[in-house]
């Protein structure tokens, strides 16, 4: 992956090389600076010593999980095996605090300690540099991990004679000993969507997104040197004039997207400017290289570029890649009431197996939902004997005086026990499900407002009019939320039941039919946060499905009514529950 985006980074600044011409100042010489032997100041330490302490070897906290760090901490050990016979102890600069005095320590990178802060700053990105500050401190510093590694190997050239397989033994360290190295960058500036790269500071979920983090910053330094600060979430202090989220969405680190992909945004919060990559370690790398390739490039003058990224809002989910995709056949909308409409499509997948989807969208203006029971009452405790089907239920609603205009089946129950719901029932503001454990809930408030939560969110502040229960929340906030892994394919490929909401205030009731191979195959729950997606949907939540998933229509002219799907079951099932289209007369809003 890091070979991949050098190369392009290469391949671009070949075709910018043109704008290089301008004369480099001093400080972009390709190496500047040298061995230098000075006294010491203090005058208390000798100008020369040889090592006959156990030195510890400092790294950086930051870059502790880094291989070139490993590598570079690793190498200075064996050089000090080499020359002098010690091994110096390898550990990172938070594990043992500050330097106390009598301390002996060889510091390496990024690290807490002043003197490889106050050398960080003289460095571009891929410069380096090495500093014999005394017989008890010696500072090895990078821009990056990789510049440090290079920095380690030239300190053991110089200083120690060791090349990485001979030496020479008892070998005089030099105090104040320095070398520097200076890389040449095309760009003296470069900003990113008009801010100094070296304004921006890198925030990370997790430390399962650090290696992308690196590498994101090496990839955007190489243009003038600037050096991106990498902290974790808990490190943000609310003062960061721009930064880049990696692995996540917020300021609280996590991200909505789940297991399923990755998403790219920029936005503007109330501290300033905010470029998102939100994933999980699974496609950290995807979105890594997907920003890249978004990155478009605009040259001022010769010494600045501005990176900018091309849209300002890109999603890829993942699991697509592992569900079976479908081809839309056919669409049909019919108006079947003032403010209902219904939407029928057909697909085939590439073994030519058809699926077939019902989706009512609804204006809430015009209508609402209400929860269908039997005989159109509030008994919990009814027996199996007296349940009834979707149709039933809205035929009991038609007796009570209700225009029902649709219905479709809602929560799961017992169907081998007493039948009654697993999650929430509200009918007419009436709690009537007396467990609802952390079961998810579609809800919708006396005011119209949709409501998709957990049980354990529940409360009847809430001003639920109707609620019906469900086992997943497919769609949130406009991406596909709980709907498990690849493990599973996201669930078994079933008939489904959803409900839903889009921007616009509109209620969505979806259908998929399956079990039936030459009418309808059902689907996965990835799938159909899919559908729920193209039919507009920003939530939305399964309902109970399988032998259950029904859609059914009323003409209130004719009192005629149609079951516009195929039930897996043939004949309708008898559920406990349903949500019924009513439409809204004046006298009830």
């Amino acid at each position: 992956m890091k070979s991949r985006i050098l190369k392009k980074l290469s391949l671009l600044l070949a075709l910018l090389i043109l704008f290089s011409l301008v004369a480099c100042n001093d400080t972009q010489n390709n190496e500047i600076s040298s061995q230098t032997e000075t006294s010491d100041s203090v005058g208390t330490v000798n100008t020369e010593f040889l090592p006959n302490v156990a030195f510890k070897i400092i790294r950086g906290n930051l870059y502790t999980s880094d291989d070139n760090i490993s590598d570079a901490s690793e190498y200075l050990q064996n050089a000090f095996s080499a020359v002098y016979g010690i091994q110096p102890k390898i550990t990172s600069d938070t594990s043992i605090g500050f330097m106390e005095p009598g301390d002996y320590e060889i510091i390496i990178g990024d690290s807490n300690r002043p003197q490889s802060a106050q050398l960080m700053q003289s460095l571009g990105l891929n410069d380096y540099s090495y500093v014999v500050e005394s017989d008890k401190t010696i500072v090895i510093c990078g821009g990056s991990p990789a510049a440090t590694y290079e920095g380690v190997k030239k300190f053991c050239s110089d200083v120690l004679g060791y090349n990485g397989t001979t030496a020479e033994a008892n070998r005089i360290i030099k105090i104040g000993a320095t070398y520097t190295y200076r890389d040449s960058y095309v760009f003296a500036t470069s900003t990113l969507n008009g801010i100094l790269l070296n304004e921006y500071t890198i925030a990370v979920a997790s430390l399962d997104n650090m290696e992308a983090a690196i590498e994101l910053a090496m990839a955007l330094g190489q243009y003038s040197g600037a050096i991106i600060p990498i902290i974790s979430f808990e490190e943000l202090t609310g003062n960061e004039k721009a930064l880049i989220y990696v692995g996540a969405t917020d300021r609280t680190g996590t991200s909505n997207l789940m297991t399923t992909g990755y998403t790219i945004h920029t936005y503007t919060d109330e501290i300033g400017s905010v470029l998102c990559l939100a994933s999980t370690k699974k496609y950290t790398e995807a979105a890594l290289e997907s920003l890249l390739d978004r990155i478009e490039t605009e040259v001022g003058d010769a010494d600045d570029i501005n990176l900018s990224i091309a849209e300002d809002y890109y999603t890829y989910y993942g699991f697509i890649d592992d569900i079976t995709q479908w081809v839309q056949d056919s669409e049909t909308t019919t108006e079947i009431a003032d403010g209902v409409t219904l939407i029928e499509k057909v697909y085939h997948d590439e073994n030519n197996l058809p699926y077939r989807t019902y989706a009512l969208i609804i204006n809430p203006d015009k209508n609402r939902l209400y929860m269908g029971s039997t005989a159109d009452g509030y008994n919990y405790s009814l027996e199996f004997y007296d349940k009834e089907n979707v149709q039933e239920h809205m035929e009991a609603a038609v007796n009570n005086g209700l225009n029902v205009l649709a219905g479709v089946n809602a929560d799961f129950f017992a169907i081998s026990g007493d039948y009654h719901p697993e999650g929430l029932a509200i009918k007419e503001g009436q709690q009537l499900s007396t467990s609802i454990a952390n079961r998810p809930f579609f809800g919708v408030t006396y005011d119209g407002e949709v409501i998709i939560s957990t049980g354990s969110q529940y409360s009847s502040a809430l001003n639920l009019r109707t609620a019906v229960g469900g086992s997943d929340i497919l769609v949130r906030n406009g991406t596909p939320y709980s709907i498990g892994d690849t493990s599973n394919n996201y669930g078994t490929i079933q008939p489904r039941t959803m409900a839903g909401v889009r921007e616009d205030g509109s209620y969505v009731l979806a259908v998929i039919d399956g079990r039936q191979e030459t009418i309808s195959n059902g689907a996965t729950l990835a799938r159909c946060a899919l559908v729920m997606m193209d039919l507009g949907c920003t939530d939305a939540i399964n309902l109970d499905g399988g032998g259950s998933t029904t859609l059914i229509t009323r003409d209130s002219a004719t009192n005629e009514y149609t079951v516009q799907n195929d039930p897996s079951g043939v004949t309708l099932r008898d559920v406990y529950n349903s949500l019924l289209v009513v439409q809204i007369e004046n006298s009830q809003q």
